[in-house]
């Protein structure tokens, strides 16, 4: 219910309200909508809650998820996932921070468009490519995986991620990607500021969510929740915390539509 919406509907508020009165609930998506409806009549207004962030966690293919343990056993995985145009080269400076103190983690970077692995390769000249069927090495710091539908792979190997799309400078305005994404498989969650396009989802998540602004507080941010297991550990469990409570609400919703359907 917008602004707008509640606008047009109280020049009619006979009609608002006698149209609201024969409806067994109403969901909304915000608070602000919750009062918004209440306003306009409606009786039984369930807890706020966006149906569009609730949804399964990512699939995965198990064999290759064993594979990949098997093969990166021992390694810290920092992902930065869904990048774009201008802020691989920030990346390169989080990777370059971090090898110097920490060469056990080892950085996977996954383009939104896989296309451009060759690109950044360009930023990582030594570094393997998947879609070229490579590896990373125990000595290797980055992993391009330039390939598509990979993220729920990704995601349940990384211990800490950084979601694209968000960084000062980034092609586009960036606007972030969906956090909730990553906080299901229970991981470790930073983003740059540009998260407009999904500035509902990351007020959920909170605090649980880091944000940075460049390469450097990036690698600050890697390094603290590489140290302190405590504090990584709490941020994860905080976001998906926070991401279960969406997937409560469709649970929520399909009690009552199969209560109304039996009544």
């Amino acid at each position: 219910m917008s602004a707008s919406s509640l606008a047009g509907w109280q020049r009619v508020p006979q009609i608002a309200r006698r149209m609201l009165e024969r409806f067994a609930w109403v969901a909304p998506r915000t608070q602000e909508d919750a009062e918004r409806f209440a306003l306009l009549g409606a009786r039984t207004i369930l807890p706020a809650g966006d149906i569009k962030t609730a949804a399964a966690a990512l699939p995965v293919d198990q064999a290759m998820l064993d594979t990949l343990r098997t093969k990166l056993a021992g390694r810290s995985i920092f992902l930065a996932a869904s990048t774009h145009e201008g802020e691989e080269e920030k990346i390169r400076q989080t990777v370059e921070n971090l090898s110097a103190d920490y060469p056990e983690i080892l950085t996977i970077i996954v383009p939104r468009h896989p296309e451009r692995g060759h690109a950044i390769a360009q930023f990582f000249p030594h570094a393997a490519q998947r879609s070229q069927g490579q590896f990373p090495t125990g000595k290797d710091t980055v992993w391009i995986c330039d390939t598509l539908g990979e993220l729920g792979l990704f995601y349940r190997l990384a211990d800490y991620v950084f979601i694209g799309n968000s960084l000062p400078g980034v092609k586009g305005g960036g606007g972030g990607h969906n956090p909730f994404e990553p906080a299901r498989l229970h991981c470790a969650i930073s983003t740059g500021p540009l998260t407009q396009n999904f500035t509902d989802a990351f007020a959920l998540l909170g605090p649980s969510v880091a944000t940075v602004t460049n390469g450097n507080e990036l690698a600050a941010w890697v390094k603290r929740m590489h140290t302190n297991t405590d504090l990584k550990h709490d941020a994860m469990d905080h976001a998906k915390k926070a991401a279960s409570v969406s997937m409560q609400l469709i649970v929520t919703l399909a009690a009552r539509i199969l209560h109304a359907l039996k009544t």
